[in-house]
């Protein structure tokens, strides 16, 4: 029996309901254009002003957007450890097992660079953890939409071949 609730995976399957899917790529896009846009404005967006230089005005709503939608990314990703990634180890489901453990992994090191990069005071450890955090972050959109493109893809050679 197929449930399209909201945080309800259907038992039968890997794949996420179409309003899981909907949730989480609309949190994950908000997520990833809000930490791009901040990076465009933070290296590339400065201006120059009577004290130096000077930041733009959209630099800190922008991460100000990123760092809600990287609590809801935070509930989101437990949700689907819980569901999608235990599921498809007990099950011993390999198709994408090595691009997901490639996801939880960046997603791991992103909260934790993301930790670092709000509670630290250290002048020394944050610009490496600012680094590591953005291209952790591209990488991970990168990854995930491999990881998608690829269970589509093999959903439909199975479905083709009759399994």
């Amino acid at each position: 029996m197929k449930t399209d609730k909201l945080m309800i995976n259907n038992t039968n399957s890997m794949r996420l309901s179409k309003r899981e899917r909907i949730v989480y790529y609309t949190v994950f896009l908000i997520l990833f254009l809000s930490g791009v846009i901040w990076l465009v404005l933070h290296y590339l967006c400065n201006s120059v002003g009577e004290f130096g230089i000077m930041s733009h005005p959209l630099e800190s709503k922008m991460l100000c957007i990123h760092g809600f939608a990287a609590f809801g990314f935070a509930f989101i990703f437990g949700n689907i450890w819980a569901m999608h990634v235990k599921f498809g180890i007990q099950k011993k489901y390999k198709k994408n097992f090595k691009s997901g453990i490639i996801n939880a992994f960046l997603v791991i090191i992103l909260m934790i660079t993301g930790l670092l990069l709000y509670y630290t005071g250290s002048d020394m450890l944050r610009p490496t953890a600012s680094t590591l955090h953005w291209i952790c972050g591209i990488l991970l959109f990168i990854v995930i939409v491999l990881h998608i493109l690829m269970g589509k893809y093999r959903n439909a050679k199975c479905n083709n071949a009759g399994y």
